[in-house]
């Protein structure tokens, strides 16, 4: 979100600038994309150990 370029005078800066609403919609979408895979990874982490024992007893054992 470091943006370093410069725009001519008058061309779209101040309060309610364009380029700073797209900014803080861009960040804020990317924030939420993350919350909600973060929210996803931690529900399969859970189902994962509350359904451990049942996989354990149902998956094919490999014989060497």
């Amino acid at each position: 979100m470091d943006d370093t370029r410069t725009l001519p005078q008058g061309a779209d800066g101040g309060e309610g600038s364009r380029t700073a609403d797209q900014q803080y919609r861009k960040a804020a979408d990317e924030l939420a994309r993350r919350a909600d895979s973060l929210q996803k990874a931690l529900e399969a982490e859970r189902d994962v150990e509350n359904y451990r024992d049942e996989y354990d007893r149902t998956k094919p054992r490999r014989v060497h």
